[in-house]
């Protein structure tokens, strides 16, 4: 199947029965789109305090060779989600070095360590780390103060870091970054991913949840359009009740986002039953009067309705007067919500929960005669009242409120004199069901329109904030109940209408960036602003996207960021720029090495800079011998002692002398 279900298909699929595996919650979100939001909330959220404590390692990347970092400095992780399988899934965490120093040694001819090369670290040409999660062994919490966060203990792999030049040394470099974060204390390898605040009264407060990747149709098939896409799925277990079960392979567990939309939602039912709509019920029953339900089941594991096991709702008495009747009091008018004669059920029919109730009481009536004679007496009620409701969003709130509907088909109270045989009572008897009936039956019609009262609290932004910080990052346009509550939507249209390149920028002091949207939009409004915490001023941005960074005077440090912003209406994308001090990062700083041994490093510069290289040796050099190049590219003239050599557009180097070479080590600067 090449294309997602239409959403009649799947509300056509969701009636026949509960479809979240026993969890309260499932929310799924198109993971390309995640993965978009992610980054820019990493961006708009980078503030200039988070990075890691520095990290010293000792690294032997093979026999004879090793690296030593001294006070390598972290920034915070950026989390995405790199494939779509469920059987597999993964997140990965992405850190700069952008801070610290690297000692290569190398051992000598004689057995001996020496130094090889050393590095200085900073934004401009700071290594990555990459870290892959294994979320199926990974568990989400949330803490009692709203922390919420996936606990990384021994469930992650740093795979690799960029600290050297060949992939082997690098993942070796991986494993000995890993076994420093496994080695720190269990409340440090966590992930925190947002807070949520506490809010007393409130039915969805997540205390669990797992995440997985999944498939698309057509996602897994290298020929297909679709290729590659899929959804982040949330599993939530609300406080106090029980995990649900999994899918083990995606061909398990169905798609759950429809076509024409990029995020979804599905609220159980039995939890939507014993959490939220049996509140529902209690808000019928007197204040302080004994409740109590049940969840009914014709088939195992199958709940079709709730039903109520006590509850009583009362109301004042109801005083009139008629032709026959100078007073009629009705008191005492307190009707069970259940009893022996008493039924009160809640069940979903029709994309609506309906209320059934049907019963027989007593109440009290006194009546006085024109006369004057006083009658006081017990009179029957049997009532039969249905009241639907619809689930109703609004989008703007993520609130879901249930909408008491007026059209009812059935609303029925009838009032008789019991074992009254007064006979002026009894002849003018339907005096009374007149004054009576209809005021009681409305009452009763009344108040189960309270039901609807807890259902103001579902809060559905809450669920949406375990990944997402922003306010309003899942825009839902619709609510449906075919059993599950079924809410749809599209992750932050605001965020993904468009990106701008580049999206993770260097520049030094007084450079210049050009930044342009994708695809290219009119209207855009182009602003920069420090992040958080940052002291240093934040240059100067043009009308047409061009970003000029601040003076090195400007700077209270070795590099600072700045968060240059487009918005076009109610869209909006951010980038980051890195501005450091220097214009161009040369690694390592100093090289020894043999005489016919070779060395490579790497060259970064600032965008608006035109390196050229040029080397020196401590002993004359004829003219022949000298080499220039550009950053893109040089050629070393041929001379008795060298070969031609090229550097590629790369900007990496690499120097090797002969025999007759002169006899000195060889610095590079």
């Amino acid at each position: 199947m090449e294309s997602k279900a239409s959403l009649d298909d799947m509300l056509e699929w969701l009636r026949g029965g509960s479809r979240t595996g026993g969890f309260n919650c499932i929310v799924a979100y198109d993971r390309a789109k995640t993965n978009a939001v992610l980054l820019q909330e990493y961006i708009e959220r980078f503030t200039a305090g988070t990075y890691l404590e520095p990290i010293n390692m000792d690294v032997p990347t093979s026999g004879k060779t090793r690296e030593l970092t001294y006070d390598y400095i972290l920034d915070a992780g950026r989390l995405s989600f790199e494939n779509a399988t469920i059987a597999r899934s993964k997140a990965r965490l992405t850190m700069h070095v952008i801070g610290g120093s690297q000692v290569s040694l190398e051992e000598s001819d004689s057995g001996q360590l020496k130094v090889a090369g050393i590095s200085s670290i900073d934004a401009l040409q700071g290594p990555l780390v990459y870290m892959d999660i294994e979320l199926e062994a990974t568990e989400g919490l949330i803490s009692e103060d709203g922390k919420i966060y996936l606990d990384l203990n021994k469930t992650f792999e740093v795979i690799m870091l960029t600290f050297a030049a060949t992939d082997r040394e690098r993942k070796i470099g991986g494993e000995f970054l890993n076994e420093y974060f496994k080695g720190l204390p269990e409340d440090q390898q966590i992930h925190v991913l947002n807070e949520l605040k506490v809010v007393p009264g409130q039915y969805l407060v997540p205390q669990e949840f797992f995440i997985r990747t999944h498939a698309a149709p057509g996602g897994k098939d290298p020929n297909s359009i679709r290729h590659g896409a899929g959804a982040v799925l949330v599993y939530i277990t609300t406080l106090g009740q029980e995990n649900g079960k999994i899918a083990v392979k995606d061909e398990d567990q169905p798609y759950l986002i429809p076509d024409g939309f990029s995020a979804s939602m599905l609220l159980g039912h039995d939890f939507l039953m014993a959490r939220i709509f049996s509140e529902g019920c209690r808000a019928l029953a007197d204040d302080g009067s004994e409740y109590d339900f049940e969840l009914v089941s014709y088939q195992e594991g199958i709940v079709d309705h709730m039903r109520v096991l006590r509850g009583v709702a009362s109301g004042p008495d109801i005083t009139g007067s008629s032709a026959t009747f100078k007073e009629i009091t009705a008191r005492v008018l307190a009707f069970p919500l259940a009893d022996d004669d008493v039924v009160l059920t809640c069940k979903f029919s029709d994309d609506r929960i309906t209320l059934d109730w049907k019963g027989f009481s007593r109440l009290r009536l006194t009546v006085f005669l024109q006369n004057d004679q006083m009658q006081d007496f017990w009179a029957d009620a049997s009532w039969h009242i249905i009241r639907s409701f619809e689930p109703r969003l609004d989008s703007a709130t993520g609130m879901v409120s249930l909408v008491a509907l007026d059209e009812t088909p059935m609303k029925r109270l009838k009032v008789s004199p019991g074992v009254h045989d007064y006979p002026p009572v009894i002849e003018n008897f339907g005096e009374i069901t007149d004054l009576l009936e209809p005021q009681l039956t409305q009452r009763l019609f009344d108040t189960l329109a309270r039901f609807s009262e807890p259902a103001s609290a579902i809060d559905i932004f809450r669920l949406n904030s375990i990944l997402f910080r922003g306010d309003n990052v899942v825009v839902l346009k619709d609510v449906h109940q075919p059993r599950d509550m079924f809410l749809i939507g599209d992750v932050s249209p605001s965020l993904t209408h468009f990106s701008i390149t580049p999206m993770d920028e260097k520049v030094g002091p007084e450079g210049q960036v050009t930044f342009k949207t994708v695809p290219p939009v009119s209207g855009v409004t182009w602003s920069v602003e420090k992040v958080p915490g940052s002291s240093d001023k934040v240059g100067s941005i043009s009308a047409s996207g061009v970003y000029t960074a601040p003076k090195k005077s400007e700077l209270d440090g070795s590099f600072t960021r700045v968060r240059v912003t487009a918005t076009v209406g109610d869209y909006r994308q951010s980038a980051l720029v890195s501005i450091v001090s220097r214009d161009i990062a040369l690694n390592p700083l100093v090289v020894s090495m043999g005489w016919t041994a070779g060395c490579s490093g790497k060259c970064r510069r600032a965008p608006s800079v035109t390196a050229s290289w040029s080397g020196r040796s401590p002993t004359p050099v004829p003219a022949r011998r000298s080499c220039r190049a550009t950053s893109s590219s040089v050629t070393r003239r041929s001379s008795p002692g060298r070969r031609r050599t090229s550097i590629s557009s790369s900007r990496k180097w690499w120097w090797r002398t002969r025999a007759r070479a002169p006899r000195c080590p060889a610095t590079l600067w």
